[in-house]
């Protein structure tokens, strides 16, 4: 009496007769695909075959595509930041920002159309923009030459000539 087939006989039965039927289906593949020696290659293109693959590529680019759209109209909120900053969240720290911007405005405008004093001691004087304009524009082509090397008069200077006893302008 046969005894019947152990699993392990039986899953080794299964797995050759998988890899015989690949083994098949292999070779016709390559039978269709490579035509044999002395046999021309068929001049015919299947452009039923072409069409329909880009009429499915077509599609599927529609289809991504209006997907994509609906998914951002139903999740994705288009605004931009200036549109939600009505008020700024806690903590405010100022009583009224707009009169604070417009204080800083009209005292940025007024330094820049005013004169007054950069450094007393060095003699520089702040100039209103426009007048600075007008000065440019009166020295000509001139007026962006590189300027003159000043004189070497500063502290590092003086105090080597204290410290060597040197005399002003003696070396």
């Amino acid at each position: 009496m046969p005894s019947e087939p152990t699993p392990p006989s039986r899953a080794r039965g299964f797995f050759a007769g998988l890899g015989q039927s690949l083994a098949h289906a292999g070779r016709t593949l390559v039978e269709r695909l490579i035509p044999r020696r002395g046999q021309p290659e068929s001049p015919d293109v299947a452009t039923g075959h072409v069409l329909l693959l880009l009429a499915g590529w077509a599609g599927f680019m529609a289809l991504s595509l209006a997907g994509f759209g609906w998914y951002t109209a139903a999740r994705v909120k288009l605004s931009s930041p200036s549109q939600d900053v009505h008020v700024l969240p806690a903590p405010r720290l100022q009583v009224d920002p707009a009169a604070d911007y417009d204080r800083l405005t009209d005292m940025q405008a007024k330094r820049l159309s005013s004169y007054a004093w950069a450094d007393r001691t060095q003699g520089r004087v702040q100039i209103p923009v426009e007048r600075a304009m007008e000065i440019l524009v009166g020295q000509g082509a001139g007026a962006f030459a590189p300027l003159a090397a000043a004189a070497p008069d500063d502290a590092r200077s003086r105090a080597v000539r204290a410290a060597t006893g040197l005399k002003e302008g003696v070396r």
